[in-house]
């Protein structure tokens, strides 16, 4: 018996080309999806340093935000009371000025006015008899004369000496 040729095994090595050529293409497919989880691995990796970067960022602008409210609030607080002080610093300038006008000056005005050489010789007089000294009186006038003087007292009241 002649033998036939065996068509089956043309079959056979086509059919296991084609699967190598599948496996092949597979393998390809494989590395391919490979080197794209890679690549989306890295990807994954930047996001999440970036996402940890950005989460900081945040805290650090809402930190900023509530820093800033804090301070606004604290210098309006100051600035309320340096205007309150203000008003109450130009009151007490008023009333001062007020009691200088009013009583401070003209009583001394009434003394330096009562500074003369008659009433500083009778009190001199009257300095020995009683056995103080005397020079003492004229330290007293002096200070009644520069207190007149510190208050500014002659262009308030004006007249004196």
């Amino acid at each position: 018996m002649d033998k036939i040729p065996d068509d089956s095994k043309g079959h056979e090595e086509n059919a296991i080309e084609a699967q190598a050529t599948v496996v092949a293409n597979l393998l390809g497919l494989v590395n391919e999806l490979s080197g794209n989880i890679r690549t989306l691995s890295e990807s994954v990796v930047q996001l999440t340093s970036r996402t940890k970067l950005n989460r900081r960022l945040i805290v650090a602008v809402i930190i900023g935000f509530v820093l800033d409210i804090s301070l606004t609030i604290t210098m309006a607080f100051v600035l309320s009371m340096l205007a309150t002080q203000n008003g109450t610093t130009q009151q007490l300038q008023n009333e001062q000025v007020l009691q200088r006008t009013e009583a401070i000056c003209p009583l001394y005005q009434l003394f330096v006015n009562a500074d003369t050489v008659n009433t500083r010789t009778a009190q001199k007089k009257q300095a020995i008899a009683n056995g103080t000294d005397p020079n003492l009186i004229d330290q007293a006038w002096d200070v009644i004369h520069h207190s007149y003087t510190a208050l500014n007292c002659k262009e308030l009241v004006g007249g004196g000496r």
